[in-house]
């Protein structure tokens, strides 16, 4: 279950979410938005949220970007989290640039639909 303001209805969203292109299996949850995991009881989903949130936040998986004049960032939001760090005293500028999404696909869904776990049967063909 994500989070939304309250004006809008509660989204249900997979754990694991199948990236579109490239067919990998990616954590779909964010500590500001995912509340809880539907089908667990109310302690079984905090304690699995904390572990995955924990998981998340791991140095392992984390790029550190040092701004440096001109720099450009772009990241798939589909496969990275951002987490902007107010580590700067200058002033910054940004221009964010979102294109429509896609409805996200779990790991369960992609095989009720007869698709098969191989990344190249989610590869763009040229």
């Amino acid at each position: 279950m994500v989070r939304r303001d309250v004006d809008r209805p509660v989204s249900h969203h997979p754990v694991v979410r199948v990236h579109p292109v490239t067919g990998r299996e990616g954590l779909f949850v964010n500590s500001n938005f995912t509340t809880r995991v539907d089908g667990l009881s109310r302690g079984e989903s905090d304690a699995v949220l904390d572990m995955l949130f924990r998981h998340i936040n791991s140095p392992a998986f984390q790029v550190r970007w040092h701004w440096e004049p001109a720099s450009i960032a772009v990241w798939d939001n589909r496969a990275a989290q951002h987490c902007a760090v107010a580590d700067y005293q200058e002033r910054r500028v940004m221009h964010r640039c979102l294109i429509a999404g896609d409805r996200p696909v779990g790991a369960k869904e992609r095989v009720r639909k007869g698709r098969v776990h191989d990344r190249a049967d989610h590869l763009p063909l040229r």
